[in-house]
C-alpha cells in the first residue's frame, strides 16, 4: 500500500468496488470501534430508532492489526493533470495472528510496487495497484514473497495532508512465515503528509450487513 507524498494522495493497500464507499471517515469508525455498521434506510425513523436499527443489523467485525508500514522511497510519474503512476518502497512490519514462539511474533519485510492515481474534484482520489512483499534474508530463514493487490479512496486538504481507506487482498505460495497472508483480505487506514506516509491494515473477519427490508 502506498501513498503519494508529492501531491498528498494515497492508496492503501489498497477491488474497484471501494470507489463506491463513502469518504474516508467511514474507515476511522471501522478501525476505532473494530466493527462496521449497516447503512440502513432511515426514512421516517427518529434518530434513536435509526441508531438502534443500525446496531442490530450487523455482525461484521475487523480482526487484529497485522500490517504496519512506512514509506522508504517513492517515484512520481505524472501522465496528465488527473492521472499519475507511483512507484514505491515500504518498510513493513507484519504481525501474524497465529504467531508462536517458534515462528516469532513480528516479521520484518519490504514491499515494492506501483499504483495509479485517478485525481477527482474536491481533494478526492482513487488509487489502485499491486505490491510485492519480501521478507528480510537473515541467514536463518529463506526469503519469502507475497503479493498485495489494493484499491483506495483518499481525501487530501490544501496542505497536502490527508487520509485514505483501502481494501487489500493478499496471496502467497509461501508455507513459512508469510503463509498466513494467503487469501487474506484487509481494511487499511492510510495517513499521509509531505513528510511521511503510514499504513495500518486490520484483518477482515467477514460477516454480513443486513438491510432494513431483510427480516
Amino acid at each position: 500500500m502506498k501513498a503519494l507524498n508529492i501531491i498528498g494522495i494515497t492508496t492503501g493497500i489498497t477491488l474497484i468496488a471501494l470507489a463506491g464507499i463513502a469518504v474516508t471517515t467511514t474507515a476511522s469508525v471501522l478501525i476505532q470501534k473494530g466493527s462496521a455498521t449497516d447503512v440502513v434506510n432511515t426514512t421516517n425513523l427518529t434518530t434513536d430508532e435509526a441508531i438502534e436499527r443500525s446496531n442490530n443489523n450487523t455482525n461484521v467485525t475487523l480482526g487484529n492489526l497485522f500490517y504496519s508500514a512506512k514509506t522508504l522511497e517513492e517515484t512520481y510519474n505524472p501522465v496528465n493533470e488527473t492521472y499519475a503512476v507511483i512507484s514505491y518502497v515500504y518498510n513493513v512490519t507484519l504481525m501474524p495472528q497465529n504467531a508462536t514462539a517458534t515462528t516469532g511474533a513480528i516479521i520484518n519485510a519490504t514491499e515494492r510496487g506501483n499504483f495509479t492515481i485517478n485525481i477527482l474534484p474536491n481533494g478526492l482520489s482513487i488509487n489502485q495497484g499491486q505490491g510485492l512483499i519480501m521478507t528480510e534474508d537473515d541467514g536463518d530463514q529463506e526469503e519469502e514473497k507475497a503479493t498485495a493487490t489494493f484499491v483506495s479512496l483518499s481525501h487530501t486538504n490544501p496542505n497536502r495532508i490527508g487520509s485514505g481507506t483501502s481494501i487489500a487482498f493478499f496471496s502467497t505460495d509461501s508455507t513459512g512465515q508469510l503463509a498466513f497472508l494467503n487469501n487474506m483480505t484487509g481494511i487499511a487506514q492510510v495517513e499521509f503528509s509531505p513528510e511521511r506516509t503510514t499504513v495500518r491494515i486490520w484483518g477482515w473477519n467477514g460477516g454480513t450487513l443486513t438491510s432494513q427490508n431483510e427480516g
